[in-house]
């Protein structure tokens, strides 16, 4: 057991959300609610443990200790330093009046219904998350994880020669970066998905209240989130990167609009409007166009500045410190390529993913192409990538949204609610964007092996909105007798539990059933256990003090769940790889001849103590891609695809084949069948070469040990 390693994970991790806490209090005590001001601190604390995980990892410096030491030393300086001055300058913090427990006693019954399910998915996403590990998807397993793991054990950020997409954005991995940094495990990557949750759940109870939906419908969001499978399933996964790109924009609108919502705008929410914009644009290309919506929406809002110096300061706020989060993956990129967007070719940017190759993947054109009936089902079904009834209330809830600031335009008998509407516009604007957009881009409709993928996963961004926005068709509506609350509780299991449920172990299903059951009970006699006197003072507390008062403790739990889920980790499909790299000696170089995805996390093995290269056909190691020979690419001599999954070669000279795999310096080379069922032609070559047999063979892999051909070697 790493002792001293789940220590430093306690110890870096109360440093970021104390220094998050007490950075809250520069920002303008007059326009926060306690929702609000839970937003700001954690997404004080994502950007702190990113952006300091990014610039230990640019500088080489990329370990616990250094990242510790920076986070100790900002909250020094913030705690010592700054505290003459923000005792003179700065007012104190108080947070808007928020219904507490007690204060909600008159809803608490009706809330029963909306409350109960949530808590019965929560309990069971805790355990999930907590004890059962992270799961880990082809594409964890390809490049999230494995390139991860690869700068770990490097110190530094660099281009793993593993697979192309190393040029791609990696905000979002930084935040599992920082949880595998002190136990150089994945055992706390899980932790990735509930803080994205977390700040989901303070975004859209924000939302709702300036959308002025009333309270009890405000937990709406959150349950339909936690009933889908498809994000509770992404939620889980090693980086979450279908999840939190949408709530990082979401995050940049509510801050955009709280900066902009006196005449006089918020310096401080400026900044971290700017910031998430950014963030969220280095985590994924596709998310420049719904950032222009929110670059424009906050242009628009500003222009009630009665000066242009004034405005000109705020714009040139929000775009450099958008800049600043967003563009190292770029310039990296820019300097070491020549191409921004490398390896696609873009503009007057060369790249080996060429225009027509990149155009063969997107949506427009598979349409154009025309789809078989096996091909329109399964571009229905990945759009409906949601249970059919939640897809319904996400639908709903953006035309609802439409309908909504449609007809505020048009009304004229009332004053118009520029807060309501700006964040219906904001709301709508973007989800739309998207979506029109979704058609032309890259992977909309094909994936890297060439089949058909169109998945609703990368239009999460409208179901967030969606969500978010659904609450509004509820209105005023309060059932006020118990058996019509039990007939509404029932239905709402129905609609959202049963599809959740259908898709889980019973276990799983027990759970969720028990607590929900036991917490509508609960609620239903809420008011005698709110009033007795364990409680009362509990209930008393708003939800900012309730956290502020329970993270230290939360914190320590979590460093205990540690061991367990470092055991249970890797649940994916790559156990038996898993198992067989886990009997090779620590420190092995080992690669793999295969006819699918590179499994370069598994590879690594479960304490990163592997060193995973991958081959050219010809058994010499690969480099990365910006320092490959593209000659016969460039000329048409093979695909992008063929640079990326060399074929095994064929017809290879013996000789030839043994003195590059002894070059590389492979120390065990995992072969496996073709799809066929056949051995490729480098496991027969190395049989007549080498007059040897695999060090271990399954039915669909060998392993052969390459250790004697270096011990040969001159």
């Amino acid at each position: 057991m790493n002792v001293a390693g789940y220590c430093l994970f306690c110890v870096s991790n109360a440093f970021a959300i104390l220094l998050a806490i007490r950075l809250t209090r520069w920002f303008p005590a007059d326009r926060f609610s306690a929702w609000l001001r839970l937003a700001v601190a954690t997404t004080l604390y994502i950007l702190i443990c990113s952006l300091t995980t990014l610039a230990a990892g640019a500088l080489g410096l990329l370990n616990a200790h250094a990242v510790t030491a920076v986070t100790g030393v900002l909250l020094l300086v913030e705690w010592g330093v700054l505290a003459r001055r923000r005792s003179e300058s700065l007012p104190r913090h108080a947070v808007e009046a928020t219904p507490t427990l007690a204060s909600a006693l008159p809803y608490l019954k009706e809330a029963s219904m909306v409350l109960a399910p949530a808590l019965g998915l929560a309990s069971w996403w805790l355990i999930r998350n907590l004890l059962m590990g992270t799961y880990v998807t082809n594409d964890d397993n390809t490049y999230h994880a494995a390139t991860l793991a690869y700068w770990l054990k490097e110190g530094a950020i660099t281009f793993p020669p593993l697979t192309y997409q190393a040029y791609y954005p990696y905000n979002g991995e930084l935040l599992s970066l920082w949880y595998m940094l002190p136990v150089r495990s994945d055992a706390f990557v899980s932790l990735n998905g509930l803080v994205w949750l977390f700040l989901f759940t303070c975004l859209s109870v924000e939302y709702c209240r300036r959308l002025n939906v009333p309270a009890l419908w405000r937990a709406v969001p959150l349950l339909l989130v936690l009933g889908s499978t498809p994000l509770f399933l992404g939620l889980t996964s090693f980086t979450d990167m279908d999840f939190s790109p949408p709530v990082a924009l979401l995050a940049a609108a509510l801050f955009s609009l709280a900066a902009t919502d006196d005449e006089k705008p918020s310096i401080s929410l400026t900044l971290l409007a700017g910031a998430c914009a950014g963030f969220a644009v280095g985590m994924k290309v596709s998310c420049v166009p719904p950032v222009a919506v929110i670059g424009l929406v906050f242009l628009a809002r500003s222009f009630r500045q009665a000066s242009w110096a004034k405005r000109l300061q705020n714009w040139m706020i929000f775009g450099a410190t958008a800049f600043l989060c967003g563009s190292f993956w770029y310039l990296r990129n820019w300097f070491t390529t020549g191409n921004p967007l490398y390896p696609a070719e873009i503009g007057p940017f060369a790249g080996p993913f060429t225009a027509s190759e990149q155009s063969a993947t997107k949506l427009i054109h598979v349409l154009r192409e025309g789809l078989s009936p096996e091909g329109r089902g399964s571009l229905v079904r990945g759009f409906l990538n949601q249970p059919y009834p939640l897809f319904a209330l996400y639908v709903a809830g953006f035309a609802v949204g439409i309908w909504q600031f449609g007809m505020s335009l048009i009304a004229k008998d009332k004053t118009p609610d520029t807060t309501k509407n700006s964040g219906l516009f904001v709301l709508v604007a973007a989800g739309a964007v998207t979506v029109l957009l979704f058609p032309v881009m890259p992977f909309s409709g094909r994936n890297e092996v060439g089949g058909l993928e169109v998945t609703g996963r990368y239009l999460n961004l409208i179901f967030l909105t969606g969500a978010i926005l659904f609450p509004l068709a509820l209105g005023s509506w309060k059932p006020r007798t118990f058996y019509s609350r039990l007939t509404v509780f029932l239905l709402v299991c129905a609609t959202i539990v049963l599809p959740f449920l259908l898709t889980l172990r019973s276990a799983a299903s027990i759970v969720i059933v028990t607590v929900t059951l036991a917490a509508f009970v609960l609620l239903e006699c809420g008011e005698r256990l709110v009033r007795s006197s364990p409680i009362s003072r509990f209930a008393q507390a708003n939800p900012a003090s309730l956290f502020q008062k329970t993270w230290p403790l939360a914190l320590g739990l979590v460093a205990l769940s540690g061991p367990v889920n470092w055991r249970k980790t890797g649940e994916a499909a790559q156990v038996t790889l898993q198992e067989i790299v886990a009997e090779l000696p620590p420190g092995s170089r080992v690669s793999m001849i295969n006819h699918w995805l590179f499994p370069a996390y598994t590879l690594h093995g479960r304490r990163y103590q592997l060193q995973p290269m991958r081959l050219e056909a010809d058994g010499q190691a690969m480099a990365p891609l910006h320092q490959r020979d593209l000659t016969s690419h460039l000329k048409g001599g093979e695909t992008f695809w063929d640079l990326e999954r060399p074929k095994p070669a064929t017809a290879l000279p013996a000789d030839t084949f043994l003195e590059n795999l002894r070059q590389s310096g492979i120390d065990f080379l995992v072969i496996s069948r073709t799809p066929d069922g056949a051995w490729p032609e480098a496991a027969e070559t190395l049989r007549e070469a080498t007059g040897a047999t695999p060090w271990k063979t399954t039915e669909s892999r060998e392993i052969w040990d390459l250790r004697t051909l270096h011990a040969e070697a001159p």
